[in-house]
């Protein structure tokens, strides 16, 4: 199937996300679509998909025009999609989803009502499912709940879904975000014969490597808008992403991932370091090797996106992942006490560090750091000023806000700070505690641009104080302040750049 696009435009209110998107997608070809967070990348996704419809501008099949005004549409026209977050029922079995699936509510449920569904699902598996099953995901058990899969077990059970409509244009959205390098390796194999039978397969992705080694057209999205089209290999290895703004940060060399190896924690200023650690949560981007370190006195950066694993690797490094992660973590105290751990037994967590001094800034202001249920009071009266008798309480609370720059009341709710005055209320609160090491996530998001560059300062103040400081989420921070950069992509963390002591 060839599909182009012609003129495509789309707004949401007064902001645009697509302008004038005119593409061609040729039948027996991988086609990859990347950019930035907001580039426009879902919106086009969601229009080929009849999720979504344009204002205006023309999706072409086969020299045809069509309106692809719905799913079902979509479907009767071949194309078929897989997002990122699949629409599965958790308490249902792989089996009985895939039945749903395929389901004709407003005809098949007109006679018998809804308990017809599972009429439908017979005891042993249609050998059709069962050949998909064994090309696609040989270990996929399709007897087992959704709610206890992986997230790759998910992925291929919404794809498996998919193929049995036998689409004929496919679209994966982050296909490879739960995947190991070997189960992406085995994927596009097979993928790749997938197009050979003369269909055509759009990739959403955010890795440029994977996509440089296996697409055959690279497309790339910004502010809805198309930076570039390469068509062939010759023109990959003539581009220069330098220019395009990079989801990852990521123009190191091979030479310098080799660096990437660390030195468990030799050096007398290490605050903390991560070997090989990795997490598969069932819900976000699988982590499969995270190796960096922190020092004290320096700020320790990793760049990347959400869909790049960085929501998993916040939850790892703040304590908060629960159970599944292994790999190796090192502490190393201000007074030289000295922690080695096995991420598998679970003594590294959010206990340990408050235990050790660690001071957490989450991403999620409103409800991990704080909760819009709680007065100001009682939010700040997490620390060790609850302790305190009620005045001297109070007194430390009121220097709390103070430090922050805001204008609040310990009686305010928290639901009626701006997210600014919450992140800087967050922010006084963990330095009151005067921590040896500070985890910063997304630091910058919701801050206007003078507020950022106070804060990007107090961050460099902190080093400079001797402190260890990390930042997940580098976005719009400035790395020339940072000692080590690290890169997180396709859920690998690689090394970006060093600068030594007097560099």
């Amino acid at each position: 199937m060839n599909l182009e696009l012609s003129g495509l435009c789309k707004s949401y209110g007064k902001k645009s996300v697509l302008e004038n998107i005119s593409l061609s997608f040729e039948e027996g070809k991988i086609h990859a679509l990347l950019g930035e967070n907001g580039a426009g990348k879902s919106t086009l996704a969601k229009i080929i998909s009849g999720r979504e419809t344009p204002d205006s501008g023309s999706v072409i099949l086969d020299g045809k025009k069509i309106a692809v005004t719905s799913p079902t549409i979509a479907l009767q026209n071949g194309i078929a999609e897989v997002q990122q977050r699949p629409l599965l029922s958790p308490s249902l079995s792989g089996k009985e989803n895939l039945f749903l699936s395929g389901f004709n509510f407003s005809k098949d449920t007109k006679k018998s009502g809804l308990k017809k569904i599972f009429s439908f699902v017979p005891a042993k598996i249609p050998g059709k499912i069962l050949s998909l099953q064994k090309k696609w995901a040989p270990d996929l058990n399709l007897n087992a709940q959704v709610k206890n899969m992986g997230g790759n077990g998910r992925f291929y059970l919404s794809l498996i879904a998919s193929l049995l409509k036998s689409p004929r244009f496919l679209i994966l959205d982050e296909p490879s975000a739960f995947l190991d390098p070997d189960e992406r390796k085995s994927l596009y194999e097979k993928l790749r014969e997938f197009v050979g039978e003369k269909k055509s397969i759009l990739v959403i992705t955010h890795n440029r490597a994977e996509t440089l080694h296996y697409a055959d057209t690279i497309t790339l999205l910004d502010d809805g808008k198309v930076y570039a089209r390469l068509n062939s290999p010759d023109e990959f290895k003539d581009f220069s992403f330098g220019g395009f703004k990079s989801t990852s940060n990521k123009n190191s060399s091979s030479s310098e991932k080799k660096e990437s190896a660390i030195s468990v924690g030799t050096s007398d200023t290490l605050c903390l370091s991560f070997t090989h650690a990795s997490f598969k949560p069932h819900d976000s981007a699988a982590l499969f090797d995270a190796s960096f370190e922190v020092h004290y006195g320096k700020i320790s950066a990793v760049t990347g996106i959400k869909e790049a694993a960085m929501d998993t690797l916040e939850n790892l490094v703040t304590g908060m992942a629960g159970s599944g992660a292994k790999g190796s973590v090192v502490f190393r105290t201000k007074d030289s006490d000295r922690f080695e751990m096995d991420l598998k037994k679970g003594r590294y967590g959010i206990s340990f560090l408050r235990k050790h001094n660690a001071a957490i800034i989450p991403s999620d202001k409103t409800f991990r750091a704080s909760n819009p249920n709680l007065s100001v009071e009682q939010m700040l009266s997490v620390n060790e000023t609850s302790r305190l008798k009620k005045e001297e309480r109070q007194t430390a609370l009121k220097k709390i806000i103070n430090d922050a720059g805001i204008n609040a009341e310990l009686s305010d709710p928290c639901s009626s700070l701006s997210g600014g005055m919450l992140q800087r209320l967050v922010l006084s609160r963990e330095l009151s505690r005067n921590p040896d090491l500070i985890i910063f996530c997304n630091p910058m998001q919701a801050l206007d641009l003078e507020s950022q560059g106070r804060l990007a300062s107090k961050i460099r103040s902190l080093s400079e104080e001797g402190k260890a400081v990390l930042i997940i989420g580098a976005e719009d921070f400035p790395l020339s302040f940072c000692h080590k950069v690290y890169s997180l992509e396709g859920g690998i963390i690689s090394l970006s750049y060093s600068r030594e002591d007097g560099n």
